[in-house]
């Protein structure tokens, strides 16, 4: 099963970003940069996993894939959900900065894929600007 190209950027960049966002979190507190990882890692795996359920739940076609591995898949999912809440049980309480930490992780993909989204839609308003505009606006001054 084929991830898509644009989850493929989205989980690079989101790697990358929180990396550096990684280093802030540990220059001041080391629970706060753990917290902030393992929350990032848990949101791009299920990010993957939702692709992999979504692409072969929405898959039209004779070539889709048998129903065990979308089982296994959703399994999978419900093992990151039911892991995700048992480690925020286990490990709390947390202090503030923990707490955003914690936040800014589970926020980190959803972020990385609004900004995403949000260029492109500029891009695509910028390409397609009518092309006298800017003669028309030279012209006024």
């Amino acid at each position: 099963m084929m991830i898509p190209a644009r989850i493929r950027q989205i989980v690079k960049v989101t790697a990358v970003a929180s990396a550096l966002v990684l280093l802030c979190f540990l220059a001041y507190d080391r629970g706060a940069g753990v917290a902030f990882g393992v929350t990032s890692v848990w949101m791009i795996a299920n990010l993957l996993i939702w692709t992999v359920v979504m692409r072969i739940a929405l898959n039209p076609g004779d070539d889709k894939p048998g129903v065990g591995i979308l089982l296994a898949a959703v399994s999978v999912k419900l093992f990151l959900l039911i892991g995700g809440v048992v480690a925020l049980k286990v490990f709390a309480p947390y202090n503030r900065l923990q707490l955003y930490a914690i936040i800014a992780g589970v926020s980190s993909v959803l972020i990385v894929a609004f900004l995403k989204a949000l260029g492109s839609r500029v891009a695509a308003l910028v390409t397609a600007a009518p092309a006298g505009t800017e003669k028309k606006q030279a012209a006024k001054v």
